[in-house]
């Protein structure tokens, strides 16, 4: 079965049910905007911010303050991703200290 990607909203969680979904979008961030989908495609391939940034960039880092490290599992689940579903659902874009972040740190 063929490895897919969500890059998007949390209103793609219905594909889980049926298709073979990498772990990015649960493990990383539920994406909102094109800038923060760019932010975690650059963290898949080149693995661009540290530990300790994370807890300020996606989603799942801010909620559970657990640090996000790049890794193998990371990188090969995004190599070999077959098919990416991307959903830009705002314009409106969140920065922090030079990074794209996720919008729940400035809810919170």
């Amino acid at each position: 079965m063929s490895l897919i990607t969500i890059l998007g909203s949390c209103r793609q969680e219905s594909l889980y049910k049926n298709y073979n979904i990498t772990s990015i979008q649960k493990n990383i961030s539920y994406l909102h905007y094109t800038k923060e989908i760019l932010e975690v495609i650059k963290f898949c391939k080149y693995g661009h911010i540290l530990p300790e940034d994370t807890v300020t960039t996606f989603r799942t880092s801010i909620l559970h303050n657990k640090k996000l490290y790049f890794n193998n599992i990371l990188e090969n689940n995004f190599k070999n991703t077959k098919l990416c579903i991307i959903e830009i659902a705002s314009k409106i874009s969140y920065k922090y200290n030079n990074r794209y972040v996720h919008h729940i740190l400035y809810d919170n």
